[in-house]
């Protein structure tokens, strides 16, 4: 059986050859989606378009949320469509919605909060797999 490496790597205890945590064929896929999408262009120095490009418009106040959800959508599927090449049939959806931030320094604030899901097919085994991730972008400005 083939595992694959948990992300984060420790690069430490791989140099000292010492084992380093693994995970399955599906949250290596799960994983790496995480990272697509965390990831902006131009932050791999091997890959300039490796991740996605949303985040150059994470303060775009004049932004619509239609937009927004147009473009993070398209970001997210191009990324999924280069870079991770054991799934197919992906389908993004992409959520966008106000939401109440607290912290103790700053009471309560709005925030947009972005929630996705990727849901496409595993090649090597034609099973559906399915991924949700949620987080804020930018300061809140209203429609």
């Amino acid at each position: 059986m083939k595992e694959y490496y948990q992300i984060p790597l420790n690069f430490k205890e791989l140099f000292k050859k010492k084992d380093h945590a693994y995970c399955s064929f599906e949250n290596s896929i799960r994983q790496h989606l995480q990272l697509l999408i965390t990831t902006t262009w131009g932050e791999c120095k091997l890959d300039a378009e490796y991740g996605s490009f949303f985040w150059d418009n994470d303060f775009d106040i004049l932004s619509t949320n239609a937009k927004r959800k147009e473009m993070i959508t398209h970001s997210i599927q191009y990324a999924v469509q280069q870079y991770e090449k054991r799934i197919h049939k992906v389908r993004v959806d992409v959520e966008i919605m106000q939401a109440e931030v607290r912290n103790e320094q700053e009471g309560v604030h709005l925030k947009r909060k972005v929630s996705i899901q990727i849901n496409g097919v595993m090649h090597k085994n034609n099973q559906p797999i399915r991924y949700n991730a949620s987080f804020f972008v930018g300061p809140f400005a209203k429609e």
